[in-house]
């Protein structure tokens, strides 16, 4: 059975939401499935998980409808509103009428962690979810809340400076919340008796083992539905390993659970995909308008201008995330500085790379990224041929930690295509290998349980305990000749090397630095090294901020560099997001084609 997936916009009022329909390519469903996905960071890393039981339930004859709720993830909208915890609401409200008047038999709801207390709190759901999966649910907003902020402060490789208007907002990993918004979600819990109601023994509650005796897991048993106990959750939801991406074996109990309650009768649906929304204006009322659209090859691509200007801007920023992360960037970095970079003039395009986030068709080779390697930098390469640049003046490619060395590549690919005919600029972030050559994967390499993947990943820890371990060293080379040597065996890591081969290839550097990976640069010697060869860029590093990008002051240092790399910095704007009038959903133009 071939299975497709299509990005599409919904309208919640005046806010677009995105969403992604996986279903039969030939139509033919027995129900629909509403996939509520957890918030913050957690977001990022479920992505692909989410997409694998999209395509199993869809295998079993089922329509699926992933969403971003207003103001997450690819959605319009701000993070920090004030009423973001009711917005989440009616995003939630706006999917499930859309599937309603789809006219496709039962639906059910699948809610993830953080997602589960916004879903269970909704009165769509809550009154009208044949079915009801609680996956692994957080029970108290309170305790969500907490936990995020102490991960967020864990992140920091030192405390935050304050910001203007820091005292309005609380910061969460992956999420920045208005104080107002906080504190709604924080008075949120789970009501055992609403997640039941009248579905009984059609609710499926998989637990930790902390859970297994609470109230939720009784009254869900009481009702004659299911409880089961969860495998170790951490590699899916944490993804602290940048090699590795998680199929947890709950994908695969999910989808037999859901299939056996749905009827065996089948309905024909066609689902009409919008693929392009109207996400934010300027200050004087022109559109921004983002496009996204699936290459032939499978990658999907987001392209944010002012509407009418994504073929004639003249400035341009490919964003590169990282391993296995994906194309909104930590905290929605990489789409809110599309907004920005098109309110000056600009335009952006972001990706997923193929087998990460939305681009291509899920498989269990998926959950072992080859980082660093000649497939890596050839898909990442990719998004080069997609793109027209005979109109652009100025190219700027930002990637953070692994993202940076693919957005170095990309850097030196453009300026040999474009042969002086525009300003290449790469900004360097957090770097994590300052050498640009790939390796060669192992042949034969599949998923994570492949021999060979474990041999790669054991080969890259050995890499960088060498890195660690050799750094003083490093540092200490004063050679030039020496140096470069050197670097050519990976463990010695010596930044002037990777900076030269770019500006070699004809594109400028902007270096940006967090303040551990500077104390690194320092540590190998960077500013001597550089000096020695004549290299002069500017190199920005930071007093406060984290590695991945997920701080306050990282995402804005980062936002200026990519501003000023495309000589819009000093052009004052400011964006505006789409109005959301209360209680006012309007449904999108998608109707069932029968």
């Amino acid at each position: 059975m071939r299975i497709v997936n299509k990005p599409t916009y919904l309208a919640m009022g005046g806010v677009p939401l995105f969403g992604v329909y996986t279903h039969p390519e030939d139509g033919l469903v027995r129900g629909a499935v509403l996939v509520c996905p957890p918030l913050g960071k957690e977001l990022n890393h479920t992505w692909r998980g989410f997409k694998r039981l999209a395509e199993l339930l869809a295998a079993q004859r089922l329509l699926v409808l992933r969403i971003d709720y207003a103001g997450t993830g690819e959605s319009a909208g701000s993070q920090a509103d004030p009423s973001a915890v009711e917005r989440w609401d009616r995003s939630v409200t706006a999917a499930f009428d859309h599937l309603v008047d789809l006219e496709v038999g039962p639906i059910a709801v699948i809610a993830h962690r953080s997602g589960a207390l916004v879903a269970a709190s909704n009165e769509s759901v809550r009154d009208s979810a044949d079915c009801l999966v609680l996956w692994d649910p957080i029970q108290r907003g309170r305790h969500f809340v907490r936990t995020q902020q102490m991960l967020y402060a864990t992140l920091s490789e030192s405390e935050d400076a304050p910001a203007a208007g820091s005292d309005e907002l609380v910061q969460l990993a992956g999420l920045t919340l208005h104080r107002e918004a906080a504190r709604a979600f924080s008075r949120k819990t789970l009501d055992p008796v609403a997640v039941v109601g009248s579905r009984r023994d059609r609710v499926l509650a998989l637990l930790s083992g902390d859970d297994l005796e609470s109230s939720l897991a009784q009254s869900v048993s009481a009702a004659g539905g299911t409880v089961s106990a969860l495998t170790d959750q951490a590699p899916f939801i944490q993804a602290t390993e940048a090699l590795l991406i998680d199929f947890p074996p709950e994908l695969e109990r999910i989808a037999q659970w859901l299939s056996q309650q749905m009827p065996a009768a089948t309905t024909f649906v066609s689902p009409m995909p919008v693929s392009s929304a109207v996400v934010a204006s300027t200050p004087d009322g022109r559109a921004i308008e983002t496009r996204v659209m699936v290459t032939d090859d499978g990658i999907t691509v987001w392209d944010t201008a002012v509407a009418g200007t994504h073929r004639i801007a003249d400035r341009l920023l490919v964003t590169h995330p990282i391993g296995h992360d994906i194309r909104s960037g930590p905290a929605r970095l990489y789409v809110e500085l599309a907004n920005e970079v098109a309110a000056r003039g600009g335009r952006t395009v972001r990706f997923d790379r193929r087998g990460v986030g939305e681009s291509g068709m899920t498989s269990t080779d998926d959950t072992f990224v080859k980082l660093f390697t000649r497939t890596y930098v050839n898909d990442g390469n990719r998004i080069l041929d997609e793109l027209n640049l005979s109109r652009i003046t100025v190219v700027a490619h930002l990637g953070i930690c692994a993202g940076n060395w693919m957005s170095a590549h990309a850097a030196i690919e453009t300026a040999r295509r474009q042969s002086g005919r525009s300003r290449v600029v790469a900004i360097v972030a957090n770097v994590n290998r300052w050498d640009v050559w790939p390796d060669w994967s192992l042949p034969f390499m599949r998923g994570a349980d492949s021999a060979s993947a474990r041999l790669e990943f054991q080969r890259h820890r050995v890499l960088y305990r060498g890195i660690r371990d050799l750094t003083d060293f490093s540092g200490k080379v004063r050679s030039t000749r020496l140096r470069a040597a050197l670097a050519r065996l990976r463990v010695f890591q010596m930044p002037e090397t990777m900076l030269a081969r770019i500006q070699r290839a004809g594109a400028e550097v902007r270096l940006v630095l967090a303040p551990n990976d500077y104390r690194q640069f320092t540590r190998l010697s960077g500013h001597r090294a550089m000096s020695r060869l004549g290299i002069s860029i500017p190199v920005v590093h930071l007093t406060d901020g984290d590695h991945a990008g997920y701080h306050m002051p990282t995402r804005a240092m980062l936002k200026d560099e990519a501003l000023r790399a495309l000589d819009l910095y000093d052009v004052t704007t400011t964006v505006v997001d789409p109005a959301d009038p209360a209680g006012e959903v309007d449904q999108p133009v998608h109707t069932a084609v029968r």
